[in-house]
């Protein structure tokens, strides 16, 4: 009996994911992913900076800061390459994400950045216990969501969810999988 509630459950959550995913890929189509985090050797760096944090505040609340290693400042084109990165996210009820990456780039006007692994998936931690992996990730300020195209892999308390694209919405703590939906239970 209860297996069938479990699978009745998992099978609403798939089309309500599916209504809700017409929606959110018609407004995430404006995005568009960085596509390279090298810089190049023709662009000259401003600056090289050490131990590097940007902290994005709203009414004297941290929202998010981005921390790396190194950074590679280029000024005139607000940007800067980042290296061994790790982001600190805060929801609407200031619950903090951990994500780390090898390598990223932020870009300082529209405060967006992208976040990529050479060799392992780009890792979300939460503090409640799930974690999201993917090649890379991309922030937008403006929507204050986190995005990819790439396949993802959501998991946590015993539940295993995969597919192709993610559109986290973080004050709404909403996580929707755009394509190739499956979830399993362990």
């Amino acid at each position: 009996m209860s297996l069938s509630w479990v699978q009745w459950g998992l099978t609403a959550l798939v089309l309500v994911l599916l209504a809700f995913v017409g929606y959110q890929v018609n407004h995430h189509r404006q995005v568009q992913p960085a596509q390279s985090v090298s810089s190049g050797s023709e662009e000259p760096t401003d600056a090289w900076i050490q131990g590097f944090r940007y902290r994005q505040t709203q009414s004297g609340i941290t929202r998010w800061e981005v921390m790396a290693e190194r950074a590679q400042v280029f000024e005139q084109q607000h940007r800067a390459h980042l290296q061994n990165v790790s982001v600190r996210l805060f929801g609407a009820r200031n619950e903090e994400m951990l994500v780390k990456s090898d390598e990223g780039v932020i870009d300082t006007a529209t405060k967006n950045f992208y976040l990529v692994n050479r060799d392992a998936p780009v890792s979300i931690a939460f503090a409640d216990g799930f974690h999201v992996r993917s090649n890379r990730l991309q922030w937008v300020e403006t929507a204050r969501q986190l995005t990819t195209q790439d396949h993802v892999e959501i998991r946590g308390h015993g539940l295993t969810i995969t597919g192709t694209g993610l559109i986290a919405e973080l004050d709404a703590e909403q996580f929707t999988i755009l394509r190739n939906v499956q979830a399993q239970i362990r």
